[in-house]
């Protein structure tokens, strides 16, 4: 470069003026700045597509799993202090299908929000209308694994509950053909349809009556130990073809006054609740003794006005092999209201019996419906091979 042309770009530069508007960099314009606020605009509600708010989300997905953690506990409650503390009598008695409205709120926020919820919303409602309800899958009947020498017999046992229907009672009869009744509150002024013969041997106590194919040879009534005048059970010794059998036609105490107290004084009731499940089990306990110095072979059926979860019945019933349980599918409701049913209806037989079948039929007139149910006589080897193959693994 020749000195002429370096002077000149000096002479430049010292010319400059370095304001502080040079010094900074330049910002780009709205202009330019547009398109790049416009690509994060479309990504960002692209990602609020892909990914829900986390409010309802977290609202879904602990609302599912607190559904869950309650139908447990209610399970849980159920299976253990049912008739030892007040408050899971009352659930054993209430309506809990209501419970079915909150996955029935929840599956379609689900759906929306948390698919992932959908499974403890599915393994609550299965635990609801499973157990909760007392869905019974039954265990089936053994008999067919041993040898043909067992008898059969069919019983029918129905609370009429003071208001029998006697035309649809014979229709059932006819259409079952039963070789023994019991029936519960049958009307003193009423004659039962067993009256006009046909083969039929009955027997009636106050309100408790039982009814057989067989003769019968004896009977006996037994009276509450608290309340002398309510009779409980009535007995009858029959001659079958196979032997002398007892057939029991039972009726135990309602906890129904215990819940009137709830409902009308509300948990100030709780006490006179406790008092009833008391004497519940003090009528259990009685009756089970006189049923055993019957001997065997004993059926046991009628209204026992608890449940099998009862911890008064699995107390007191323990070694008798309950037939809807052993052989039933479904819920077998056997007492119903305008708003649910429970099982409280029973059939019952000692080790000399097992079931084959067990159903629960129409209406007769009343809240409760009968029970049906095939049972199978074992004699004593027969028996005792039986109750092996109940104990094996």
């Amino acid at each position: 470069m020749s000195a002429k042309s370096s002077g000149s770009v000096k002479t430049a530069i010292s010319k400059l003026e370095l304001t502080p508007e040079l010094l900074q960099p330049k910002r780009p314009s709205s202009s330019e700045r547009e398109p790049v606020f416009v690509l994060e605009k479309g990504l960002s509600a692209q990602r609020s597509k892909r990914q829900p708010s986390r409010v309802p989300r977290n609202l879904v997905a602990c609302g599912s799993l607190a559904l869950l953690g309650l139908v447990i506990f209610l399970q849980y409650m159920e299976w253990h202090y049912v008739d030892e503390w007040p408050a899971a009598t009352l659930l054993a008695f209430s309506p809990k299908w209501i419970l079915l409205f909150v996955p029935a709120f929840l599956f379609p926020l689900s759906c929306r929000w948390h698919p992932y919820s959908l499974v403890p919303l599915g393994a609550a409602s299965l635990l609801i209308l499973g157990p909760l309800m007392g869905f019974s899958l039954g265990g089936g009947s053994q008999v067919w694994q041993m040898s043909e020498a067992g008898t059969e017999f069919r019983l029918v046992t129905c609370n009429v509950q003071e208001k029998p229907n006697p035309g649809r009672l014979w229709n059932v009869l006819e259409e079952s053909h039963p070789d023994f009744v019991a029936l519960q509150e049958w009307p003193i002024e009423t004659t039962p349809p067993f009256a006009k013969g046909d083969g039929w041997h009955f027997v009636r106590n106050g309100h408790l009556l039982i009814a057989s194919r067989f003769p019968i040879l004896a009977t006996s009534s037994i009276n509450s130990p608290l309340e002398s005048w309510r009779q409980i059970a009535l007995r009858a010794e029959v001659q079958t073809p196979s032997g002398t059998i007892n057939v029991v036609s039972l009726h135990l105490m309602t906890p129904r006054s215990g819940f009137d107290a709830v409902l009308s004084k509300g948990w100030q009731g709780e006490s006179e609740l406790r008092t009833v499940i008391d004497k519940r089990r003090q009528e259990a306990q009685y009756i089970r003794e006189k049923i055993k110095s019957f001997g065997a072979p004993t059926l046991i059926a009628g209204d026992f006005n608890m449940p099998t979860n009862s911890q008064i019945y699995r107390t007191c019933w323990k070694d008798y092999t309950n037939a809807f349980s052993s052989t039933g599918i479904g819920w077998g409701f056997t007492k119903y209201t305008h708003w649910h049913g429970v099982r409280i209806d029973q059939v019952l037989a000692d080790g000399q019996w097992d079931f084959r079948q067990c159903r629960v039929g129409g209406p007769l007139g009343s809240d409760h419906r009968p029970i049906i149910a095939d049972v199978v006589y074992l004699p004593s080897s027969n028996a005792q091979e039986h109750k092996n193959q109940r104990l094996e693994p």
